[in-house]
């Protein structure tokens, strides 16, 4: 089996570094520092992020709300854990170690751990944080699909007011309102004291905390999504990093 036979479903950056995922006929296929891992995972719409040096995380999508649908694997193809990670899966983001787990609207007006919205795991899928029982006056999560994570701590966009909802390291909430015009943003991420959104195929740079105006910053095509420094483009088999 070769992979370049197959779209890239997901990728991800680490460092300099590129993982992608393809999957076809039950086999989920990873390519990192030139090697190319086989894994017999049936998976319906997969994300995979890198956790460290030496593991990476395959969550799946899942409508199931019982087998496992997340799997943190070795470099040489072991898998370390799987765990259920919940149902409708709408976006994922590692931070040192801990895997951040987003739902969408199904999930989350829906059963399980997915009604909490926002879930973090251990990396052997022990539950260290759920968003609705234990934070006070945050944003109403409908939809989690916009996630990143820097090294202060996790961001999401997740409410139908458009307020940027940082969760720092210590657990406290601290939340932006952003312009109207970038309320139905496809894709979002932090860089240093900055967002960007990419909205109707505009990137726009917005400084949240300060009184002004979103700056549009150019035209970007295809799919995307937020990661550390820029965002992911992905276009049939080829993947490519967007810094900003």
């Amino acid at each position: 089996m070769n992979e370049t036979m197959y779209e890239a479903v997901d990728a991800d950056w680490w460092g300099e570094e590129l993982i992608t995922l393809h999957h076809a006929d039950g086999v989920a296929i990873v390519t990192w520092r030139a090697n190319t891992i086989k894994l017999k995972l049936d998976l319906t719409d997969p994300f995979i992020r890198v956790i460290d040096e030496a593991t990476f995380v395959i969550v799946d999508f899942t409508r199931d709300d019982t087998k496992p649908n997340a799997w943190t694997v070795r470099t040489d193809g072991s898998i370390e854990t799987s765990f259920h990670a919940g149902q409708c899966i709408a976006s994922v983001a590692v931070d040192t170690s801990r895997i951040w787990v987003g739902y969408g609207d199904e999930g989350i007006f829906g059963e399980g751990i997915a009604t909490e919205a926002l879930v973090c795991f251990s990396k052997g899928g022990n539950v260290l944080f759920r968003y609705n029982p234990e934070t006070r006056k945050a944003p109403i999560i409908v939809d989690c699909e916009h996630l990143v994570t820097t090294a202060s701590g996790v961001w999401t966009f997740p409410s139908l007011d458009g307020e940027l909802t940082h969760i720092d390291r210590n657990g406290q909430i601290i939340v932006y309102r952003t312009p109207k015009m970038l309320h139905e943003s496809e894709a979002m991420t932090i860089v240093e004291e900055a967002a960007y959104f990419v909205t109707g195929g505009e990137l726009y740079r917005w400084a949240f905390g300060r009184r002004e105006k979103p700056t549009r910053c150019g035209r970007v095509t295809g799919d995307l999504r937020g990661c550390a420094g820029g965002f992911i483009q992905i276009d049939g088999t080829d993947v490519t990093l967007l810094r900003v």
